[in-house]
């Protein structure tokens, strides 16, 4: 399955509707925006504890959060 956005941008728009900037939430996963940006890209997997926080984050389950990776994987 093909995604026309990847990770990132799927990641960014939940952000975005949320109102958390990448700063913000490198912060309250208690990483650098440099480590945000390598999940984001696909240059370094989170950790399952890090996905919990996004999906706390985003107000999503942490089953979209794996699936949005998963797919995004596939895609590249």
């Amino acid at each position: 399955m093909k995604t026309t956005k990847g990770l990132a941008a799927r990641i960014r728009e939940y952000m975005k509707k949320r109102g958390i900037t990448r700063g913000e939430m490198a912060e309250r996963l208690g990483v650098t925006t440099r480590q945000l940006d390598r999940y984001l890209y696909r240059q370094s997997s989170p950790s399952l504890a890090v996905a919990v926080l996004v999906a706390e984050e985003l107000g999503v389950t942490v089953q979209t959060v794996t699936r949005l990776i998963r797919v995004d994987r596939r895609a590249a």
